[in-house]
């Protein structure tokens, strides 16, 4: 990479960074970055005047290394732009009793559907082609390949190697999501009927979780023959050191080590890809490359001489690491507790591979009819239960009322550079984050929050007196020096008179806090309600819910929130498909992982507009 590419990498971290980090930070790091790519400059004007190319290349491989180290490291300490949550990585764990009965559940879910309007298939086939589903996403290190694919004629289609170049062969082409067919297929052209794909994994015999906070820092936690040291513990990141009991390398591979970080309130946050090399090793690569040049354009130094210090000096860092494993993760949010997952064990691991034959299925919808035709319906056997993880449904509240908003609407900051972005309105911005409710489900974010009056929202100055607001001669639509946007209050410090430090506002928030549940068991449901095995048909012609969805409306996707249970838990879906009647009410068909012995449906219920007061001091720049 030549310099100039080097200042592209270094200005996009920096504009990365100046928008997410204090005044004083981004100070700090742009002169860090600039520091650093001004020595690169150097290196790279020295290293262009060797007559000896052979050498200048191999300094010039070293410090391009070494530099991007030090962006690396940049951008892990530094702040993130916005917090992000997340999901626990192994949530899926405690559904199951063991991590083999897990990936039996895994193994118990997949199936291939045919699609006929995809948008990666529209090029090559006119939007045809397949779809593997998977009723989760395993996390576990594996591998699942779609090899071939079976008409109802005989003929077998083959799918390209993934291990091969190739993305495609005569009659498929492989995407990233969906397997589309080369050409369009006719009507009456044989249907796929069956699939091969192998799954290939190794299974660990031990999950090790340990939850670290700054009280264990540089304090060894041992623990089925691994020891787990919490190096440092800063904002929004973290570093881990992990040993063997007996002194051995751990035998750990990247993928078996899961750093995690949770916020004070218990929330997991969402990892950035970053990372960040041991201790000093950058700061020292860089000092021991800085003598190296200097001997190189003096003539004191070959190709030969620069090899062998390069290599005592990797050698020198493995034997002062010895046999630890250094891991260091950065977060988009603040870390109160790191969490260590170890997918480890004394014995080897127990490796899985299965040829698996599939089914393939259609869940397209067909054309309105007089009649529907319930007994053309794909039929699925029964599989492991897989169980429904979507944030909305395991929600603890049904929505907030104004106690609860004033602890748990999180009120977040942003000053965005008009440096970086001259077209911007409104540089400063206050967030509202609503938690996951269960009326989500009801309740889009563009419908949560209601625009207040303009009279509802004050700024004051450090004094105390509150700051008027003047609008602008031209009364345009940007004639306020604030606005309303979503969730979200922006505003133009520089527009207001006296700078404002502090901001009263009352917002309307529309809830759900009344959602009604209707539950019906098996044995026991109501007219136009049918359960077969995983298939739940429900016939709107004799069905009459509290509550239809309007199907038109922008963002909804079904008439009805349906949900089905077993003794454990919300099975998943596996797909819906509606019939439409000509001049008459739809049927709506619901394929669940598991066999339901429960079906519940939700309304929304009488809905609240709740007033929101917010009462912040605002972020000031220094």
């Amino acid at each position: 990479m030549n310099v100039r590419a080097m200042q592209v990498v270094a200005g996009a971290l920096l504009l990365g960074l100046a928008v997410g980090c204090s005044p004083q930070t981004e100070m700090t790091v742009q002169q860090q970055i600039e520091q650093r790519l001004q020595l690169n400059e150097r290196r790279y004007d020295a290293l262009r005047q060797l007559d000896d190319q052979e050498l200048a290349r191999l300094l010039w491989e070293a410090e391009q290394q070494n530099y991007y180290w030090a962006l690396e490291t940049l951008a892990f300490d530094s702040k993130p732009y916005e917090i992000e949550y997340a999901q626990p990585r192994m949530h899926r764990l405690g559904d199951y009793a063991s991590i083999e009965s897990m990936t039996d559940a895994y193994l118990g879910s997949l199936l291939v559907s045919t699609q006929s309007s995809s948008r990666a298939c529209f090029r090559s086939s006119n939007g045809q082609g397949l779809s593997l589903h998977e009723g989760f996403s395993l996390p576990l290190a594996h591998r699942l390949r779609l090899q071939s694919v079976q008409l109802e004629s005989g003929e077998l289609l083959q799918v390209a190697d993934e291990d091969s170049s190739q993305q495609e062969t005569a009659d498929i082409i492989r995407m990233r999501d969906g397997y589309c067919f080369t050409k369009p297929r006719e009507e009456n052209a044989p249907r796929a009927v069956s699939a091969t794909a192998e799954f290939y994994a190794q299974l660990p015999q031990d999950v090790i979780e340990l939850e670290l906070t700054a009280a264990n820092i540089g304090q060894p936690v041992e623990q089925n023959g691994y020891v787990v040291t919490l190096l440092e513990l800063n904002n929004y990141s973290y570093a881990i050191e992990i040993e063997s009991t007996d002194g051995e390398p751990t035998g750990l591979r990247e993928d078996e080590v899961i750093g995690e970080a949770i916020t004070a309130s218990g929330q997991y946050i969402q990892r950035r890809v970053t990372g960040r090399q041991r201790g000093d090793r950058q700061p020292r690569m860089s000092e021991l490359l800085g003598q190296l040049i200097s001997k190189a354009a003096d003539g004191e130094l070959s190709v030969k001489d620069a090899q062998a210090e390069l290599e005592t000096f990797n050698q020198s860092i493995e034997q002062n690491e010895g046999a630890s494993l250094y891991n260091a993760y950065a977060f988009h949010g603040p870390v109160e507790t790191a969490k260590v997952t170890l997918l480890a064990g004394e014995h080897q691991r127990r490796e899985v591979k299965q040829t698996i034959e599939l089914p393939v299925y259609s869940f397209t919808s067909p054309s309105a009819a007089e009649q529907v035709n319930l007994t053309s319906l794909p039929q699925l056997p029964l599989t492991p239960p897989v169980y429904n993880h979507r944030k909305e449904v395991r929600a603890e509240y049904s929505d907030l009322d104004a106690a609860a908003m004033s602890q748990q609407i999180e009120i977040r900051q942003r000053r965005i550079s008009q440096a970086s972005d001259p077209s911007i309105t409104y540089p400063a911005q206050v967030f509202f984050h609503y938690p996951v409710v269960q009326s989500d489900l009801f309740i889009p974010i563009f419908e949560r929050y209601n625009k207040p009056n303009a009279g509802d929202v004050h700024f004051f100055a450090a004094s105390g007196e509150r700051v008027e607001v003047v609008e602008a001669d031209d009364d345009g639509a940007d004639s306020l020096p604030f606005s309303f946007m979503v969730s979200r209050i922006e505003y133009d410090p520089a527009r207001f008179a006296v700078t404002p430090t502090r901001l009263k506002a009352t917002i309307p928030v529309l809830t759900a806090p009344g959602i009604v549940k209707d539950s019906y068991q098996k044995d026991q449901l109501p007219a136009g309600l049918s359960l077969n095995g995983n298939q739940l048909i429900i016939d709107y012609a004799e069905f009459t819910p509290r509550e239809v969805a309007d199907m038109n409306e922008r963002m909804v996707e079904r008439r009805n929130q349906v949900f089905t249970r077993d003794e454990h838990g919300y099975l998943a879906e596996i797909a819906t498909l509606t019939l439409p009647r000509r001049d008459g009410e739809p049927v709506d068909v619901y394929y669940f992982h598991g066999e339901p012995n429960t079906v519940e449906i939700w309304y929304r219920g009488e809905t609240e507009t709740v007033p929101f007061t917010v009462d912040i001091e605002l972020a000031q720049p220094d």
